[in-house]
This record gives C-alpha cells, sequence and structure tokens, in this order.
C-alpha cells in the first residue's frame, strides 16, 4: 500500500491544485452563461488565492483519512458524505447545487476512467488478496477524490453558489490529469511485484523495455489501455 500511495497521492495533489490555480477565466464565463453578476465570483477568486494553502490542505486531509482508513482494514465508504446541519435536516438549494456539483465529478470520472479502475484493482487484489476495496471504495476511487475537492472548497468561506461553481469548472481538466495518474499505478506496481500470472519469485526473470513496462519470455503481458489526452491550456 505504501508504494501506491506514493504513486497516486503526490500526482493527485498536483493536478488539483493545478487546475485550482487555472480557475479565473473558466469561473467568469460560467458566471456569464449562468447570467450572474462577476463582482461575487471576482470576489470568490480572490480569496481563492488568499486561502490556497486551506484549500489544498483540506483536499489533501481528504485523501490521507481515506488512505488511513484502507490501511486500518476499514476501506472508505463509497458514498459521498457531505456535511448537513443537525445531519437529517433540509439542504439549503445553494449547498444542494455544490452536491450535485461533487456528484457530477465523480460520475464523470467514473465514467472516463472505469476499465482502468477496474483493472487496477484487480490487480492490486492479486498483490494482496486481503485488499477489500473496489473501484468506488478506495482511497483514490472517483467518488474519494470528488469528496477531497468538496472538502477542500469547504475549508474555504467561499459562498456555496461560488463553490459550486469552481466544482463545476474544475470538472474538465481534472478528468484529464487524474487518468494518467491511473494509468501509471500499475507499471509502478508491475515493476516491484511482476505479473498476474508469474510467481514472484520468478520476478528475476523480468524484462524491461525501453519505457520501464515489464514482459515476460513467454511473451504474456499484462493489458494496460493507455489513451492520449489532450488538454488545452486555460
Amino acid at each position: 500500500l505504501g508504494l501506491v500511495m506514493e504513486t497516486v497521492l503526490a500526482p493527485l495533489q498536483d493536478a488539483f491544485a493545478d487546475v485550482a490555480d487555472g480557475l479565473r477565466e473558466p469561473m467568469l464565463e460560467r458566471a456569464d452563461q449562468l447570467g450572474l453578476g462577476r463582482g461575487p465570483f471576482l470576489e470568490g477568486l480572490f480569496a481563492l488565492r488568499q486561502q490556497r494553502e486551506t484549500m489544498l490542505n483540506g483536499y489533501r486531509a481528504h485523501l490521507v483519512r481515506a488512505w488511513q482508513a484502507l490501511e486500518s482494514g476499514a476501506p472508505p465508504s463509497a458514498q459521498l458524505a457531505f456535511d448537513t446541519e443537525a445531519g437529517l435536516g433540509l439542504v439549503q438549494h445553494e449547498e444542494l447545487e455544490v452536491q450535485l456539483a461533487v456528484n457530477h465529478l465523480a460520475e464523470a470520472l467514473s465514467r472516463e476512467w472505469k476499465s482502468e479502475l477496474l483493472s487496477l484493482n484487480a490487480y492490486l487484489g492479486w498483490v494482496d488478496p486481503s485488499l477489500r476495496m473496489d473501484a468506488d471504495s478506495n482511497p483514490f476511487s472517483p467518488a474519494q477524490i470528488s469528496m477531497a475537492v468538496y472538502r477542500g472548497f469547504a475549508a474555504t468561506d467561499l459562498p456555496a453558489r461560488v463553490q459550486a461553481v469552481a466544482i463545476q469548472c474544475c470538472e474538465r481538466d481534472l478528468v484529464e490529469l487524474v487518468g494518467p495518474i491511473y494509468q501509471s499505478v500499475p507499471h509502478s506496481l508491475i515493476r516491484e511485484f511482476g505479473l498476474p500470472d508469474q510467481p514472484r519469485t520468478q520476478q528475476g526473470n523480468m524484462e524491461r523495455d525501453p519505457h520501464g513496462s515489464a514482459h515476460r519470455h513467454t511473451g504474456h503481458v499484462i493489458h494496460i489501455q493507455s489513451r492520449k489526452i489532450g488538454r488545452n491550456g486555460l
């Protein structure tokens, strides 16, 4: 688990920081599309700059807690658990918009990278059969990443409406950046543990191609889907 955490956590932090730092134009464009005044969003962008570290710490803290839960033998819930006053009280309209944006982000991540997550979880199950997690409840699942984004913005004093738009504007670039992170983990694990059809004691027979991918003399290879992703600057 330590190797997986090292491979995933830092890049996920960098991805969110990169996306958050590029929110100005997307948020203002979104405000214009919704027919909303720019004033609250300009104030929100200023607040984000002032509270950047608070936001990033809130994001990271959620991901770390998710890893700690898995290590303790209790994988994090796959359900999105939002803060609500009095627990079962009615959710305010603007807070509901935030929750909908988080749900939409989780769905977009899951839809785009479902096959990569399934393959990764299958490989992790081979590495350590005691692991109990699936594509939704692992610490780097779409649900946990989306909840980390929610916790990050919730740690600031941005109004709920501004938070909702910010999360919506994170979606496109975050989906693009998370995919290569999912794809990198199996390569790192294969270098460490070998292929699923190969006994652990035969790791010395592994060969590596110039790109670092491992394969056997027999020609059996693990299928890792790779897709090129274009990212347009904001």
